[in-house]
């Protein structure tokens, strides 16, 4: 091999390496960003159920609730959330 052809293989082989490390820290950027929207989500999700409870005089239910995923599920499908 010539010298340009090993300088072109070791071109290759970088760039290669950096597109492998940039899709890495996308994937794992888009992964932290997706976790975070999913708790915003959840959190607002609770807020609102805690405010239509509280409107309803529940607000106990609501407690039981926040320690009883099983409930909790059951209390989103009845406001629709």
């Amino acid at each position: 091999m010539t010298v340009e052809e090993l300088l072109k293989d070791r071109e290759q082989q970088g760039m290669e390496r950096g597109l492998e490390q940039g899709m890495e820290r996308g994937l794992e950027q888009g992964m932290e960003r997706g976790l975070e929207q999913g708790m915003e989500r959840g959190l607002d999700r609770m807020g609102r159920l805690c405010h239509l409870m509280k409107d309803d005089n529940r607000l106990e239910e609501f407690l039981e609730a926040a320690e009883k995923p099983e409930l909790r599920e059951r209390l989103f499908a009845e406001y629709g959330l």
